[in-house]
């Protein structure tokens, strides 16, 4: 029985790698809070970690992933990230407001790589097959819109060496 459960995890593993593999990021705008306007997956120049948020309380999950991936990352311009909060329509009367409250609460180094979203997010849920949003959803994305890795949650040391190798086999096969 025992073995038959983790077969099945498995399978569960990989069906969701095969599910990434054959998916597109969906067509959005998007605008970082340095007010740089952008159309993903278009506009990416590079593989990007695309980091997707529906709550404040994400916050500590975002940065199990971010902060050792800028860490790691920081000075090599094959590979980006891109946090995307996905607020939406429910405060799309206060958007002003909330968009600076956030600004000046992040630094500034950062806000490139940070994006508020305001607009109905169910398209997006949608596109991506997400079930809930209790959870941030990670994806690695090409810049023709591929999605060819993703994790959900906070990250473990797994994911950073899963994560980790899949970069580096992007980086050897763009060499």
């Amino acid at each position: 029985m025992k073995r038959q459960l983790i077969l099945m995890g498995f399978l569960l593993l990989s069906m969701v790698n095969v599910q990434a593999k054959n998916r597109s990021f969906p067509n959005i705008h998007i605008q970082t809070l340095d007010q740089v306007s952008h159309k993903l997956p278009q506009d990416l120049k590079t593989p990007t970690l695309i980091l997707l948020a529906f709550k404040r309380q994400h916050e500590e999950d975002i940065d199990s992933w971010v902060i050792p991936f800028t860490t790691q990352y920081e000075e090599q311009s094959q590979v980006s990230h891109l946090v995307l909060n996905l607020v939406g329509t429910q405060f799309k009367w206060m958007k002003n407001r909330l968009r600076k409250w956030i600004r000046n609460g992040t630094p500034e180094e950062k806000h490139p790589f940070l994006a508020i979203y305001f607009k109905d997010r169910a398209p997006i849920c949608e596109a991506l097959q997400l079930p809930n949003k209790d959870h941030i959803q990670v994806y690695l994305v090409q810049p023709n819109g591929q999605i060819i890795w993703q994790r959900s949650g906070k990250a473990s040391p797994k994911d950073h060496h899963d994560l980790e190798r899949k970069i580096k086999s992007l980086i050897n096969d763009q060499a």
